[in-house]
């Protein structure tokens, strides 16, 4: 079946609930790498159950169930992740429970061999109070799914690197056991 694209751009979810826990908080900061020194006083408040817990901010790329498109046309085996994007507007809980919206908001035919480009975006916020915690953009590559007449698209331009050095650098090794976690 291949992609229809009108019905791939009308692909809309409210508020879908996701949750996580402090558990799923402390086991997302170790595999990632927090900890790898026990003693960095700095990184125990987010491994360790003391109040308050701290939640590393690129959890949320990981919150989402990955279900919202599985029934869209495509050839699954051959999607890929091309891009991530977030913006957050505040903290994140050490627990939480949480509502998505989220809708297609591109589909680019790149052709019969070269396949498909699907952009979603996904507002989360708390379901208790609806406050916005983030907002996060997936670029979908659907290798096996060009051509099927839906628009070509531009690419974006990519982010203007600034010419200075970095505000900031962070250099860490990834432990022999990380991806056990």
């Amino acid at each position: 079946m291949p992609i229809d694209y009108d019905a791939l751009m009308a692909t809309t979810v409210k508020d879908d609930p996701c949750s996580y826990s402090d558990r799923d908080c402390m086991l997302y900061a170790l595999g990632v790498g927090f900890s790898a020194d026990p003693t960095d006083v700095k990184e125990l408040p987010y491994v360790f159950e003391q109040q308050p817990l701290k939640t590393v901010p690129t959890m949320a790329s990981m919150l989402l169930p990955s279900s919202f498109l599985s029934d869209c046309g495509w050839d699954y085996g051959k999607v890929l992740h091309g891009e991530q994007r977030l913006e957050l507007y505040r903290p994140l809980p050490a627990a939480a429970e949480l509502l998505a919206n989220r809708r297609v908001v591109a589909v680019n035919d790149k052709g019969p061999n070269r396949g498909a480009k699907i952009q979603i975006e996904s507002e989360v916020r708390l379901a208790k109070n609806d406050t916005v915690l983030f907002t996060l953009g997936n670029t979908l590559i659907a290798r096996g799914d060009g051509g099927f007449g839906g628009p070509k698209g531009s690419a974006p331009l990519p982010h203007k690197l600034p010419k200075r050095e970095p505000d900031l650098r962070c250099e860490l090794a990834t432990r022999p056991d990380q991806a056990l976690l």
